[in-house]
């Protein structure tokens, strides 16, 4: 689906279909942040139930090492919030606005952040 099409089909909610939405999304958000101190039950490159290890940290995030493809990754490889250097309330609100077609000038304002924060994880979503 191509952005503007998915953006056309958000508008198109209903307010119950966004709330929804919004809340999917925002416990999606939280799930990730527990799952930071669980052991990853499948390898998010293989998709295989392998052993996996401890390889050490990176950036205060515990590593692990697939034992099948020997792939070394993070509790949050592959997630939205893979590269985010913004606090998760911020995230939140990123997305709350995006869903709710709020400007992105408003909403760098709003976070005092810069438009091209607001813009790069506006499209981490889009």
């Amino acid at each position: 689906m191509k952005q503007r099409e998915l953006l056309k089909a958000v508008t198109g909610l209903t307010p119950y279909q966004k709330r929804k939405l919004e809340s999917f999304i925002i416990d999606a958000l939280h799930l990730n942040e527990i799952d930071k101190d669980l052991k990853p039950a499948v390898c998010p490159y293989c998709a295989k139930k392998s052993r996996m290890i401890k390889k050490g940290f990176n950036k205060g995030k515990q590593r692990y090492q697939c034992k099948a493809c020997k792939h070394i990754f993070t509790y949050n490889s592959h997630t939205i919030t893979m590269y985010s250097k913004i606090e998760r309330s911020m995230f939140q609100k990123i997305v709350l606005d995006t869903l709710n077609s709020i400007p992105i000038k408003k909403t760098a304002a709003d976070l005092n952040v810069s438009v091209q924060c607001v813009f790069e994880n506006r499209h981490k979503i889009l």
